[in-house]
C-alpha cells in the first residue's frame, strides 16, 4: 500500500506544478511586467536541490519552471520589438505633422484623424500598453521591464533607454 501511495504522489505532483506554472505564465502574458521570470528560476533551483522527490521528477519540475522563466523574458523582448514596430506609423505621422506645421504635435491626439485613424497600442499587455509622448523634447516612449523606458528622440532619429 505504501508503494501505491508513493506512485500516486509521484504521478500527481508534477501535474500540480504544471497548473501552477500555467497560471504564473498566464499572469505574466497578461501583465507583461517581468515579475514572474526570476521567481520561476528560483523555484526551479529550489525544486532541483530539494531532494524530496526522485531526481527525474525534480528535473522535470525544474525544467518546467525554467521554461516559464525563459518564456517570460522572451515575452518581454517580443513586446519591445513589437512596440518599436508599432511606433513606426506614429513616428512617420509626427514627422509629417512637423513638415506641414513647422512643429511637432503637442499631443498624439493631434494626429487623429488626419494622419492616423487611431493610436496603436505599444504592447500586447494589460499594463503599460500605450505610447507616451513628450512634446517638449519631442519624444515618443513606452515602458519596458528591465530597460526602464524606451524613448524615440525625434531630434536624433533614434531609440534610447533610460537604464
Amino acid at each position: 500500500m505504501h508503494s501505491d501511495s508513493y506512485h500516486v504522489c509521484v504521478t500527481h505532483w508534477p501535474i500540480k506544478h504544471v497548473l501552477i506554472a500555467a497560471i504564473l505564465l498566464a499572469i505574466e502574458l497578461l501583465l507583461g511586467l517581468g515579475i514572474i521570470g526570476v521567481p520561476a528560476a528560483i523555484i526551479a533551483a529550489v525544486v532541483l536541490l530539494s531532494g524530496k522527490q526522485r531526481l527525474g521528477v525534480r528535473l522535470q519540475v525544474a525544467g518546467l519552471y525554467l521554461c516559464v522563466s525563459a518564456l517570460t523574458f522572451t515575452w518581454l523582448v517580443y513586446n519591445v520589438h513589437l512596440a518599436k514596430r508599432r511606433a513606426i506609423p506614429v513616428i512617420v505621422a509626427c514627422k509629417q505633422f512637423k513638415a506641414e506645421h513647422s512643429r511637432y504635435p503637442t499631443q498624439l491626439g493631434d494626429l487623429i484623424p488626419a494622419k492616423l485613424t487611431a493610436l496603436p497600442h505599444a504592447r500586447d499587455t494589460l499594463v503599460a500598453r500605450r505610447f507616451g509622448y513628450d512634446a517638449t523634447r519631442p519624444t515618443l516612449y513606452f515602458p519596458a521591464m528591465f530597460h526602464g523606458v524606451f524613448y524615440y528622440d525625434f531630434q536624433t532619429d533614434s531609440w534610447t533607454t533610460n537604464d
